[in-house]
């Protein structure tokens, strides 16, 4: 039995069912509200006491935390691979699942500074979010968000993180078809998701410049998986773009402009 407690819109679950998908791998799925803190119910905690999606279950076995979830289907489900087979390269992969895991902080942000900007001046919504959020350092970055709205340094700090990724992406690109290597792998279904969240947030500005991001993102967008693994569960709950955060990425440094 293999079973996946995710979110819908979790851009870490999102990389846990890309890498099912590209695999063939069918799984039960347990689809948790997380607006509605269904993963912190106590029957969840006991599998995953952070109280954060997604979970891997199989044959009685628990696995938690998103890239160790994808290395272990990898493991598990070997064909078709999705790590190259020589030490070199897949140690780039692995490279590559730490910066995608240090950029989810910048995705949260992003993802709920629209959110956030639009509670200022609603005490009762804000008190009963703030008291829902035990982490000092989280509680503090919301209030933030809700006081100084798009002006808050988290924001610039978000969008900074991102370009630095995207840099990064753009540099790989420029020296193989997938960030992964020669072929597509661990390394593309989790860079994916979050690079997907920040052009449904209507911030493509910071990858403008990057013909070889654009078309990476393309031919992801185009497979098969890419609807199996996020179009199919987004539902209601997907992100609309802000103009907001569009005029932001439009307006930074990002990745090198062209020469005139």
């Amino acid at each position: 039995m293999l079973a996946l407690y995710h979110g819908g819109t979790s851009v870490a679950s999102a990389k846990v069912r890309l890498a099912l998908a590209e695999k063939g791998v069918a799984f039960e799925s347990r689809l948790l509200d997380l607006r509605r803190g269904e993963q912190k119910r106590d029957d969840y905690l006991a599998l995953n006491p952070a109280g954060v999606v997604p979970t891997l279950v199989h044959d009685g076995r628990i696995i938690v935390e998103s890239s160790i979830i994808m290395e272990y289907v990898e493991d598990n489900w070997p064909a078709p691979a999705l790590m190259p087979r020589d030490p070199g390269p897949r140690a780039n992969v692995r490279l590559w699942l730490r910066r995608v895991d240090e950029l989810h902080d910048a995705c949260s942000v992003l993802s709920s500074s629209v959110k956030l900007a639009a509670m200022r001046g609603d005490a009762d919504p804000i008190s009963t979010l703030l008291a829902r959020t035990p982490d000092p350092a989280k509680r503090a970055r919301q209030q933030r968000l809700i006081e100084q709205g798009f002006a808050a340094l988290d924001i610039a700090s978000a969008i900074s993180h991102y370009s630095g990724f995207l840099a990064q992406a753009d540099d790989a690109l420029a020296h193989a078809a997938w960030l992964s290597g020669d072929a597509l792998g661990l390394a593309d279904c989790a860079a994916l998701p979050y690079v997907h969240r920040v052009a449904c947030l209507g911030m493509e500005a910071l990858w403008a410049h990057s013909p070889a991001i654009g078309d990476w993102f393309a031919r992801m967008r185009a497979r098969a998986s890419f609807d199996a693994a996020i179009t199919r569960w987004n539902g209601a709950q997907a992100y609309k773009p802000s103009a907001e955060l569009a005029a932001l990425a439009g307006t930074y440094p990002g990745l090198a402009q062209p020469a005139p």
